[in-house]
């Protein structure tokens, strides 16, 4: 099973339950950042991408409206670039012609923040700023649950040990 595949996996759980139906509207920037998460921890090279609803944004005023708490960095949407492929709740794209077919826009902005950085600027401080459709307290625990075990597949073929599994789920875990 590589990483894709993985990836895939999660989508197809978070979009098929029904009970993530408004992810994309406020649940992104949650299911961005858990991923990342352990994306990170493996080693998988990877980056937040904002879908620029302004279609005028660089990275570095991305990450300067982030840590300044201003409004919410002007994103329309939240996921991740992955090597040259890009993935959201829907799946992964091959192609990011793909990706801004989906959303209607030319500007897909990578850049480059760590997950606490994000976790505390973009998601604790601007709670107010994402939809309220999305209900984070009622959902990100199932949220972090499907994409944990979906991961743990992974790291139980490469036999990484339960205790390094069990501490990115806890470190997960308290990103609330």
């Amino acid at each position: 099973m590589d990483i894709l595949s993985v990836l895939d996996s999660i989508s197809y759980a978070v979009t098929s339950e029904g009970k993530f139906n408004n992810i994309n509207s406020g649940g992104c920037a949650y299911f961005a950042l858990f991923v990342k998460h352990h994306l990170d921890f493996i080693g998988v090279d990877n980056e937040f991408v904002y879908i620029d609803d302004r279609d005028s944004d660089t990275p570095e005023e991305i990450i300067d409206r982030i840590m300044h708490n201003w409004h919410r960095g002007s994103a329309a949407h939240v996921g991740l670039r992955i090597g040259d492929k890009y993935f959201d709740s829907n799946g992964v794209y091959d192609d990011i012609n793909q990706w801004q077919y989906e959303y209607s826009t030319e500007n897909i902005v990578p850049f480059n923040m760590s997950v606490a950085d994000y976790y505390e600027h973009a998601i604790v401080n601007k709670r107010h700023d994402w939809s309220s459709w999305y209900e984070y307290k009622k959902n990100n625990e199932s949220l972090q649950t499907i994409i944990n075990l979906n991961f743990e597949s992974w790291y139980k073929q490469r036999n990484l040990e339960v205790t390094e599994i069990k501490r990115v789920q806890k470190e997960l875990q308290s990103l609330k």
